[in-house]
């Protein structure tokens, strides 16, 4: 079962029954033909990235019947979940040897393929995320700089032709600024640190006035920096910042269902992409710590969607050019023959 879900049997029975106690709730009617433990199990299965249809043969159901499941408990998973991690989110702990201590959290957003919308162009070219190469929703997300790096934050999903600044400042103070407000106990643990706000880190993509109370660091590219010493302070800042990659390589490595287009309808979206995220939070604190090859992992699926969209650029462009010489080379074939019986008229003039 582990293999399967990344989880022992004891955490899938604790959830199943979290979840059981929520569907008992004002409950009337028929039993349900699978039962909460199964249900859970199949949902984090397709979670992991496997098909509704293959699995309902496995087991013997209709895929009717499994997707009804399937909706039954997404909800209450989520609930769950959130109660577990965002509800009591965890708290920041300065890392005394950084040079940075007081960067608690490291966002950025990161993009779930949907597939191209079968809707009009002007309609399905919103969901296009130029710098990812692919239709897209893109959720923002926040992890913590100190370990064991959990997710604390994870927003609703925006379309992927929004810059992620645009998302990030029209809802950054009302995000994350009483989070990152010193609590009087931090105040008081950490006299070396005066201002009232913990840090945020971001990108450089981040750059701009986001109209915030609390203070953010943001990764600056190379050209701009004057000296050795910027470059060096720049360096550990993105050390720092690779926590929230590794932990979007992680997220794509157990869930196949992040990394293959979303084919559930996106009502569902924001819930099953949650959920994979906070069972990712679950699996970290299984001893699952992040490590470099989560952020290698991200990387190369990031690499991966690119060279798709590039062979898919060199094809078209091929085809084009393969239609432009075979419709010159008709044309210059109608020319020729028509200048042939232009000739052949001219000499029955004569």
């Amino acid at each position: 079962m582990m293999r399967l879900t990344h989880f022992a049997p004891a955490f899938l029975c604790n959830l199943a029954y979290a979840v059981g106690n929520i569907l008992s709730v004002g409950r009337r009617g028929k039993k349900p033909s699978i039962s909460t433990l199964d249900t859970v199990f199949i949902y984090v299965l397709v979670e992991t990235g496997l098909d509704l249809t293959k699995l309902a043969a496995v087991i013997h159901r209709s895929e009717s019947v499994v997707k009804s499941a399937v909706d039954r408990v997404r909800g209450p998973i989520n609930v769950v979940l959130r109660r577990t991690w965002f509800e009591n989110r965890r708290r920041h702990v300065p890392d005394l040897g950084s040079s940075e201590p007081q960067v608690a959290i490291a966002t950025d957003a990161v993009p779930f393929a949907v597939g191209k919308p079968h809707v009009r162009f002007e309609e399905s070219k919103i969901y296009w995320d130029q710098h990812h190469g692919l239709y897209a929703l893109k959720k923002e997300v926040s992890v913590l700089c100190n370990p064991p790096h959990y997710c604390v934050f994870a927003f609703p999903g925006f379309v992927g032709s929004r810059h992620d600044f645009a998302e990030y400042s029209q809802n950054a103070e009302a995000r994350y600024a009483e989070y990152l407000k010193k609590t009087q106990a931090e105040i008081t643990a950490f006299p070396q640190f005066p201002s009232l706000y913990w840090l945020q880190i971001l990108d450089s993509g981040y750059m701009g006035d986001a109209h915030t109370n609390f203070g953010r660091v943001v990764l600056r590219k190379p050209s701009s920096m004057r000296d050795q010493q910027e470059r060096d302070c720049n360096a550990e800042c993105a050390r720092i910042r690779v926590v929230v990659e590794q932990f979007f390589g992680r997220l794509k490595k157990l869930w196949g269902i992040t990394v293959t287009p979303y084919r559930f309808d996106h009502t569902h979206f924001d819930v099953d992409v949650d959920n994979a995220i906070l069972l990712t939070n679950e699996h970290i604190a299984a001893g699952n710590h992040l490590g470099d090859g989560d952020d290698l992992f991200f990387w190369q699926w990031h690499q991966e969607s690119l060279n798709v969209i590039q062979e898919a650029t060199r094809k078209r462009k091929a085809a084009q050019e393969k239609y432009r010489q075979t419709k010159w080379a008709r044309l210059q074939q109608a020319l020729g023959e028509a200048a042939g019986e232009s000739t052949v008229r001219l000499g029955e003039i004569d």
